[in-house]
């Protein structure tokens, strides 16, 4: 990440000075990774420059002072969020006060300049003139890009083609009006360019689902292809519940899809933030309730209990276990529930209303054991 930032510095102060239409981005995920000094060679050329930059801050201290607080004010508005903060590599809005110290040093020494110097006096304020005026075309031609979601999308994937997010948005306008063939086109291509995300794909995933009722087998086998070699963030695994969803929907992908993202959430049990986890365990009790699968879901009713004691969860996993004809489980779940003391909402209340129906109901799973006793 550092060796990557070295590069990005620069990128950064290109857009302040030389900026080019083409180099402006919403996004900026197409930046290429530093392995090392070496790779690209460009790396060790930025992190010198960079060592250069501070010791001239440093040296001019005195002689030049303006000089020194711009390239300061340069790189300490930059020392946040391109050091060691594992943030995403790169945007524009960053730079937005860091280049003021550019700036102001840029202009300082235009318009004031020693006795000797006074002869170009009005060639430097020409040149000021010159690049505001760049400036100021660059900014109106921006400006005309963003002037609606088509020209801005279509805009930043063809000028960012490696861009997962350009495709991705350009993906998403197609698909909401309907135009389902370049939708496909650019989900796709976003899916390819990142190979070893589970996001991109489970966005794949989410439009053959919509559009087929079903996802292809290519696709299935490519996210588990991921969940098992790579490794992925919280944001993959909202799309996944997304994507869990709307599977709910066919019968035909539900079970496959949730058996996915039991294997996804599996493979970072207990590393999760409590309240992923929780939302997790959550989203699997209900999706496994769903397909008639009751000891599983009771499984995760219970786990989500010992993550955030509540009611709820024990009623939950007993009116599954009724439903399952075991009576004795069900009533272990409300004393235990009673034992510890734990409020009661309005869902609560009505779901306890619900399990009194259903044991007091003949079809109940129990009152089929007792009939085949009998």
């Amino acid at each position: 990440r550092l060796l990557t930032e070295s590069r990005v510095m620069w990128f950064y102060l290109k857009l302040i000075i030389t900026p080019t239409l083409s180099e402006l981005g919403t996004y900026h995920d197409d930046i290429a990774i530093s392995s090392g000094l070496l790779s690209p060679i460009t790396t060790l050329f930025s992190v010198l420059g960079i060592a250069g930059m501070l010791i001239l801050s440093i040296l001019s201290h005195r002689r030049a002072p303006i000089l020194g607080f711009g390239i300061a004010w340069f790189l300490l508005g930059h020392s946040l969020e391109s050091t060691i903060v594992p943030l995403e590599i790169a945007h524009e809005h960053r730079n937005y006060l860091p280049q003021a110290g550019i700036l102001f040093a840029i202009v300082y020494y235009a318009s004031h300049a020693s006795e000797t110097q006074l002869k170009t006096r009005n060639l430097r304020y020409l040149a000021v003139f010159c690049f505001a005026a760049l400036m100021g075309v660059i900014t109106y031609a921006r400006a005309t890009e963003w002037k609606d979601e088509w020209t801005l999308f279509n805009t930043e994937a063809r000028n960012h083609p490696n861009s997962v997010r350009s495709h991705t948005a350009l993906a998403v306008l197609y698909n909401d009006n309907k135009m389902y063939p370049e939708a496909d086109k650019h989900f796709r291509l976003a899916a390819e360019l990142q190979q070893t995300e589970v996001e991109t794909i489970t966005r794949l995933a989410q439009f053959e689902l919509e559009r087929n009722g079903r996802v292809s087998e290519t696709t299935l086998a490519e996210i588990e292809h991921r969940i098992s070699n790579y490794n992925y963030t919280p944001v993959a695994i909202s799309q996944f519940v997304d994507l869990l969803r709307n599977a709910k929907k066919h019968p035909e992908s539900h079970k496959i899809v949730t058996a996915l993202f039991e294997k996804l959430t599996d493979k970072y049990k207990g590393k999760l933030e409590k309240k992923w986890q929780l939302a997790v365990y959550h989203v699997l009790a209900t999706s496994y309730a769903d397909l008639r699968q009751h000891k599983k879901a009771i499984e995760y009713y219970i786990l989500s209990a010992k993550i955030d004691p509540r009611a709820y969860y024990y009623i939950r996993a007993a009116l599954l276990y009724a439903d399952l004809g075991d009576v004795p489980m069900a009533d272990k779940m409300i004393i235990i529930a009673s034992d510890k003391q734990l409020p009661l909402s309005d869902t609560d209340i009505g779901l306890l209303t619900e399990l009194k129906n259903v044991l007091a109901q003949p079809s109940t799973a129990l009152h089929k054991k007792r009939r085949d006793r009998k």
